[in-house]
């Protein structure tokens, strides 16, 4: 694929973050969802992680999906378009358990990278002609919260 890359010279572009928090549905829970909308310009650019509040995320695209976590050529724009989601969620009924939430961190804490140092919101990594490259998100427009019923 010919790369025709931003007029600024970058290889990708942000074109939306936000974050919503939520509550409610089942007793105690609420949390926030993120969602990170940007370009790449070439194909060769395969995003596999993003680190939110501390937060590991793997990237796994749904080639198919209406929505979620998406990768898809615009060819007008001939740019890659991604649309990634990511939450936390929280569950304070199991305060009155503090084994089992010691038992969570653990677990975390255990199976996941930490993530490396970075100013901004978000970093997100990403493959490209070989190297482990990255780039940060600066800031999330906060969207109005959600209360479920």
């Amino acid at each position: 694929m010919i790369n025709f890359g931003f007029a600024d010279g970058q290889e990708i572009k942000i074109t939306n973050a936000t974050s919503q928090n939520w509550s409610g549905g089942v007793c105690c829970r609420y949390g926030t969802k993120f969602v990170i909308n940007f370009q790449a310009a070439n194909a060769a650019i395969i995003p596999d992680t993003v680190w939110i509040n501390g937060y590991y995320y793997p990237i796994i695209f749904q080639e198919h999906a209406l929505w979620g976590t998406t990768r898809k050529y615009d060819s007008l724009n001939r740019v890659f378009v991604f649309n990634v989601e990511a939450g936390e969620s929280h569950d304070d009924a199991r305060s009155k358990y503090p084994e089992f939430n010691q038992a969570a961190e653990d677990s975390v804490k255990k199976n996941y990278p930490k993530a490396p140092s970075f100013t901004g919101v978000a970093l997100f990594t990403y493959r490209y002609k070989g190297k482990q490259c990255s780039f940060t998100v600066k800031e999330f427009k906060r969207l109005k919260p959600l209360i479920y019923p």
